[in-house]
């Protein structure tokens, strides 16, 4: 693929920087940063030499927010041919059906309405400049049930359930998706979710762990991949 440029969300944690670096590391020298952690996005802006980017403060659950900023995007880069739907969040404790409603809003808002949103920006972009690649970073607990994290693990399976369901109407369009599945990840996510509940952080601890940068480099191969559309491959340590 011939990427014009890339907008990865949730791109100041460790998954998103890691997909900037492999980016740039295979030619795509422009990307749009999309992230809440204002601080955190200018870092990471800072750290990634020779090339163009331009970052934005989204919220992805936010329409007119996440629109403006694609939009910008497309002003200023003129095609977006990649797109990685990265940004998501975990249920803070207590986990559902416990979790306070307010909770339950938010991870739904982030992990299933920000990635809907953020592929119908993409699509629509796309679709009208000659085609494109959507990924998503879904999770293995979107396939296998998560009892300590039952909504997260919902959310996930939504997003691998909308990325093999739009396949194949996408291609028609020009506009391949896929999403990466991994299993536990080493970031900061993973250890704020099990944050003071002692058994967790001692079960976690001994986990095998993937690194940021393995997935990252799964997210960027399906993206540059013109073969591939409709996967949801899994991703172990």
């Amino acid at each position: 693929m011939n990427a014009d440029a890339a907008v990865i969300t949730g791109a100041a944690g460790g998954i998103g920087r890691s997909i900037a670096e492999v980016l740039i590391e295979r030619g795509v020298t422009r990307l749009a940063l999309f992230d809440l952690d204002d601080k955190a996005l200018v870092a990471v802006a800072g750290e990634l030499d020779g090339v163009e980017v331009l970052t934005a403060v989204v919220d992805v659950s936010d329409r007119a927010q996440f629109s403006e900023a694609f939009a910008a995007a497309v002003e200023r880069f003129g095609r977006i041919s990649l797109m990685f739907n990265n940004a998501a969040i975990q249920t803070p404790p207590p986990a559902y059906p416990a979790a306070d409603l307010d909770a339950v809003d938010r991870v739904l808002d982030v992990n299933v309405r920000g990635v809907v949103l953020g592929t119908q920006l993409a699509f629509d972009h796309m679709s009208a400049s000659g085609g494109g690649s959507i990924v998503a970073t879904a999770s293995g607990a979107g396939k296998v049930p998560m009892p300590n994290d039952p909504l997260y693990s919902a959310t996930k399976a939504a997003v691998v359930m909308l990325t093999r369901a739009s396949a194949p109407s996408f291609e028609v369009a020009g506009v391949r998706i896929n999403a990466v599945c991994p299993s536990l990840v080493d970031t900061p996510m993973l250890y704020r979710s099990v944050a003071g509940l002692p058994e967790m952080e001692a079960a976690v601890a001994t986990m095998a762990k993937l690194s940021p940068r393995a997935v990252a480099e799964a997210l960027v191969d399906l993206g540059l991949d013109e073969t591939v559309t409709g996967e949801t491959p899994s991703l172990l340590p």
